[in-house]
């Protein structure tokens, strides 16, 4: 009975410190595996944020092709075009004039 009650507390121990060991791995395993999902989670969440922005860029150009169409079907039916989208007009004219035209040259 002696011999078998130091087995087990031997037993205990051992498991004991077993257990310390393992727990420290454990949360060393786990840590590394939080890690691993924040910078998937991070990964995919920049992935889903460009693929969104490419999305937006797609369709404000497609809805503006739209407008341009709109406008233009507008005249051609010779319907009265609102003083906004004259006024929008007249801003993309611009733009692309100047874009169009050469830079002075600076002395």
């Amino acid at each position: 009975m002696l011999i078998s009650g130091c087995v087990s507390k031997a037993g205990f121990i051992m498991a004991k410190q077993l257990s310390k060991k393992n727990m420290s791995g454990l949360q060393t395993s786990f840590a590394a595996f939080a890690a691993g999902l924040l910078k998937r989670y991070i990964r995919d969440a920049e992935r889903r944020s460009i693929m969104l922005l490419q999305k937006y860029l797609e369709n404000k150009d497609a809805l503006k092709q739209i407008g341009r169409e709109a406008l233009a079907e507008s005249r051609r039916l010779g319907l009265t075009i609102s003083a906004k989208d004259r006024q929008n007009e007249a801003k993309v004219q611009a733009k692309s004039e100047r874009k169009e035209s050469a830079p002075a040259t600076v002395r």
